[in-house]
């Protein structure tokens, strides 16, 4: 399991998730297993933690132009801080 992290500044938050919710399939299709989005206090800068099947996938869907373009269209401004890791350990309470 391989875990990424993707520290994203966006215009308009509710447009830009419309988007990525749209690209969920293509997603899915890379081998994603879903995630988290968190958001910086009241700003508009995010970060998406997802959790993937395949290391070479996920940097492969990092790496693509379609994400890219979606990415510019989606209203992102800043450039992305992505982060990729590998699984260690499960921790239990």
């Amino acid at each position: 399991m391989i875990i990424t992290s993707v520290t994203i500044e966006v215009a308009n938050y509710s447009e830009w998730k419309s988007l990525f919710d749209l690209y969920a399939p293509g997603r899915k299709a890379m081998g994603s297993k879903g995630g988290i989005i968190y958001k910086k206090n009241d700003s508009n800068v995010i970060t998406v933690i997802m959790k993937w099947s395949d290391k070479k996938k996920a940097i492969a869907f990092h790496e693509s132009k379609n994400l890219e373009n979606a990415m510019k269209k989606s209203g992102v401004v800043s450039i992305p801080i992505v982060r990729f890791y590998d699984e260690v350990e499960a921790v239990e309470i």
